[in-house]
């Protein structure tokens, strides 16, 4: 994605998931990825969080 948004074969790059909240309650969330928009993130306090998988991708793969 990183290349084609290089290459201006992408104007921008959005990733579209479902936040849990309960079981009941899963909430449609947008995040704009590129072009960074820094001052965005700033505002809507909202902070990048790194999360752990498990299994790991290679066990995923096998």
């Amino acid at each position: 994605a990183v290349k084609l948004f290089n290459d201006d074969e992408i104007d921008e790059l959005y990733v579209v998931y479902n936040e849990f909240k309960s079981v009941a309650s899963q909430i449609a969330k947008v995040r704009k990825i590129l072009p960074l928009d820094f001052e965005t993130e700033e505002e809507t306090g909202e902070s990048v969080v790194d999360y752990l998988y498990e299994p790991d991708p290679n066990t995923l793969v096998k």
